[in-house]
This record gives C-alpha cells, sequence and structure tokens, in this order.
C-alpha cells in the first residue's frame, strides 16, 4: 500500500480521524482529493485543525465531495447560498442550539447530504463540542435475529419534529439564524431502514431520532418501539467519538452512515460556524 501525503491520527476505536498535513484553502489535486475520501469512508469523520478558509474556499473543498445539497427551511449565508452560518451569540436568552439533537443532516430529502462540512471562525474555549456516532459499526453489533427482522424496512423520514410549523416557536429561539417552518416538513420520504455503502460495500442503519418518524407498513406505536430500540442501541457510546472544536478546525462527516450532536453547554460565549454539504445518492 503506498503511504498517504498526509497523517492520520485515529481518535476513538469506533470512528473519526484527525487529518495532519493538507492546507484545504488550496486547489486539491484529484489524486489527493481521492486520497481524503478513501481516509473517509474508512473513519467516517475527518477533523482538520489550524486551517484558514474562506467560504469560497469550503465551497469549493465540498464540491470535490459532489454538488451542493439543498439547504430546506434555513435561510443561507448573503452571497454564499451553499453556506448556513450556524451563530450562537453570547447573550442570547435560549439554551437551545442548532443541531442540539442526535441526527443525520436533512435525511427527509429524496437524496440526503453524503458530506457535511463544519468550520469553526470562533468558538469557545471549552464547550460546544460535537458528537458523532457509527452507524455502520451499530449494524455489525446488531444481533443476528435483529438484523433478520430490519432487513428489507422501509422507514419514513420528514422533517416535521424540527421544520414543520408548530415547532416555529422552538427555531425562534435561535435568535441569530432564520428558520421559516412550512407544512412541507410534513412531506415524508422513504429510505431502506440499512442502506448500502456504494465504495466499501457495508450496511450501516439509517435512521435517527429526529427525522425519522415511522416505518413503512408498520403500525405506528410498533414502528416507534423498534426505532427507538434501535436509536437506543446505535447511540450507545460504544460507537462514538467526541470533537472538541478550535478556531480554524473543520469536520467533515460522512451523513449516510453516522449521526451527530451538537452540545449546548456554552451558555453565555459566542460560537460561530460555517456548514456546507454536498448531495449524495438515493439511498439503497
Amino acid at each position: 500500500m503506498r503511504s498517504l501525503p498526509f497523517a492520520v491520527h485515529p481518535v476513538a476505536g469506533s470512528l473519526g480521524a484527525e487529518i495532519e498535513g493538507i492546507d484545504l484553502s488550496q486547489p486539491l489535486s484529484e489524486t489527493l482529493f481521492q486520497q481524503i475520501e478513501t481516509t473517509l469512508a474508512e473513519h467516517l469523520v475527518l477533523f482538520f485543525r489550524d486551517q484558514n478558509l474562506e467560504p469560497e474556499e469550503q465551497i469549493a473543498f465540498t464540491r470535490h465531495f459532489g454538488p451542493p445539497s439543498p439547504t430546506p427551511f434555513i435561510k443561507t449565508m448573503a452571497g454564499y447560498p451553499e453556506v448556513i452560518e450556524v451563530v450562537k451569540e453570547a447573550d442570547e436568552k435560549s439554551a437551545f442550539v442548532f443541531g442540539g439533537g442526535w441526527h443525520s443532516d436533512f435525511s427527509f430529502l429524496e437524496r440526503p447530504p453524503y458530506v457535511t462540512c463544519s468550520y469553526a471562525k470562533e468558538v469557545p474555549a471549552y464547550g460546544g463540542d460535537t458528537l458523532f456516532a457509527n452507524m455502520i459499526l451499530a449494524y455489525e453489533r446488531l444481533s443476528d435475529d435483529l438484523k433478520d427482522r430490519i432487513d428489507g424496512l422501509v422507514a419514513l423520514h420528514s422533517g416535521e419534529r424540527a421544520y414543520s410549523p408548530k415547532m416555529q416557536p422552538l427555531q425562534d429561539l435561535l435568535e441569530n439564524m432564520q428558520v421559516e417552518n412550512t407544512n412541507e416538513a410534513l412531506v415524508p420520504q422513504d429510505h431502506p431502514l440499512v442502506r448500502t455503502h456504494p465504495k466499501t460495500g457495508k450496511r450501516g442503519l439509517y435512521i435517527n431520532p429526529v427525522y425519522t418518524i415511522g416505518i413503512k407498513d408498520m403500525e405506528h406505536e410498533a414502528a416507534i418501539q423498534l426505532l427507538d430500540e434501535l436509536n437506543r442501541h446505535a447511540l450507545s457510546e460504544l460507537f462514538t467519538c467526541r470533537f472538541r472544536w478550535r478556531k480554524g478546525s473543520l469536520a467533515i462527516w460522512d451523513n449516510r452512515f453516522t449521526q451527530h450532536y451538537a452540545l449546548g453547554d456554552y451558555a453565555g460565549k459566542r460560537r460561530h460556524m460555517y456548514r456546507t454539504t454536498s448531495m449524495g445518492e438515493r439511498p439503497i
């Protein structure tokens, strides 16, 4: 195996690795990008420290993974429709934060995001970490009986629990972000409950507590009970890693086979991130 032109430092036994030796503000060769993408397929979450990125450079990097993914319901950055500014000011009254619950970004889309890139413009000295969970490992650790039980099931995803009109008062707590909740969030989208990685062939759970609202052709109460059981298993500490941000850090993760959770433990401190996503394939 050829050596990589960058260093890879795993951060946990479950997933995640810090990458050293790449300046992402510079154009990437196709060979270097393919090496990054292969490393992402292995570790599912990659962390780059000490980057100095402008929005144009973050967008250019994200586009290596595919065309931009839609950003429904959320107002994007002026002049940069591919960028969501995730801003929490120190003087905000509520401790509610954007992304403050286990989820996979916009899984209710027909073609949900492949990769999310999140860049730290300003972060507290402590607090505001992000947790990640490995859905491939979670699936592999299921019992054979449970694998057989869920094989072929189709999950229902929607934005009902985050972006439907009844949730507007919650989103309004984000004083420095604009979220418009509409009835479009109620439209369900079918995705296989277990999906297959297009490069590695590995299988992973494709559910999350925020956007997965049921299972097709299953009675609602039974479906919720099964989903709760699977999420409790998938979000066990055994399958997770935790990232402590610093200014200039960039994290990229595979939304198709991870869940993530932004911690809101930094009340009274400012946190400012740039978020970009690339479009994924329709899950199979």
